[in-house]
């Protein structure tokens, strides 16, 4: 069992690395297929719909990386030049 969650992880990390990522493309696929598939829809809503949902994947794992990046960047910062701990500028 642990060799067969060792190969999903392996190919997880390979393909996508970020769980946010890796839903908004399946969600992103799943949602233009439906739309394709359903109603017909005109291609540049397909594409719209493609398109955004990925971005906004991105967006909200680039926020997160961020967020979790700042504190020790601006640490950095505060510590690099002033010793009352102001920002250096």
């Amino acid at each position: 069992m642990k060799r067969i969650v060792k190969i999903l992880k392996s190919i997880y990390d390979f393909f996508a690395g970020d769980l946010i990522l890796l839903s908004a493309v399946a969600i992103a696929f799943g949602a233009t297929a439906l739309l394709a598939l359903g109603r017909h829809e005109e291609n540049l809503l397909l594409v719209v719909t493609l398109i955004g949902v990925i971005v906004i994947g991105v967006v909200t794992t680039i926020g997160r990386e961020l967020g979790t990046t700042l504190p020790h960047v601006r640490k950095e910062i505060v510590n690099e030049d002033k010793p009352d701990g102001e920002l250096g500028g």
